[in-house]
């Protein structure tokens, strides 16, 4: 469970981390996007799920979705209609974006484009969050080092950012997806109750959709309480 101090000390940072994951996939060109009237199997798309805290206070994710042409992103006329589980998405600096409720594991989010009486969608489904293995477990004492492994049970991302925060301090940084997240500097960290945290990014195509191509990025994340001694 995440605890409402854990979610106000950390805020910053995954905002930080957001934009340092997500900026070469959302952001493109500094030029404004050209406005196009085009079917979705003429559309690139790419989708994103930024599912970061297990237990978010307003029990919402943030979603975006943008399309391209030639890979160049645009924009859409307005006669066509972007939605995400229902929820209207709307044009903003990065393509079309919102908040939308929280779904479980095996759930699903599905991205709609609506255009002319015709919808097209691309769906993803939620992956598992990730989990941490023996010795750094929920409730563990971990010692203050210079070199901490965070233990994990792998899987298929592309890259697991891993942190550590006594509530005041943290640090983090992101390595492969391989089982053990090593060299984090916990040593000026205050004795006492601490959190680790593990951020997996999943980025792969989804085929069958109906889009020219679909491209999807999910993020996912798992906190846990700890004791630094």
């Amino acid at each position: 469970m995440i605890n409402k101090r854990f979610t106000q000390q950390f805020r910053p940072g995954i905002i930080l981390i957001l934009g340092i994951a997500g900026v070469s996939f959302l952001l493109n060109a500094c030029k404004p996007a050209d406005t196009v009237d085009k079917s979705a199997s003429e559309l690139d798309v790419k989708v994103q799920v930024q599912d970061i805290l297990e237990n978010p206070s307003n029990d919402s994710v943030a979603v975006v979705m943008q399309f391209f042409v030639d890979g160049k992103q645009v924009k859409l006329e307005e006669n066509a209609a972007i939605t995400c589980n229902g929820a209207p998405l709307t044009e903003d600096s990065r393509g079309y974006g919102g908040r939308v409720p929280q779904q479980p594991v095996g759930g699903a989010y599905t991205f709609q484009h609506s255009r002319d009486g015709v919808n097209t969608a691309a769906v993803v489904t939620v992956p598992a969050r990730p989990v941490f293995s023996h010795p750094t477990v929920e409730g563990a004492a971990i010692t203050r080092t210079t070199n901490l492994t965070i233990s994990y049970v792998p899987n298929d991302g592309k890259a697991l950012r891993g942190r550590a925060s006594d509530g005041n301090n943290s640090v983090s940084n992101s390595q492969n997806d391989d089982g053990t997240h090593e060299g984090l500097d916990v040593s000026g960290f205050n004795a006492g109750p601490g959190y680790l945290s593990l951020i997996r990014e999943y980025e792969e195509p989804l085929g069958g959709t109906g889009f020219h191509s679909v491209q999807k990025k999910y993020i996912s994340g798992k906190q846990i309480e700890i004791t630094w001694q």
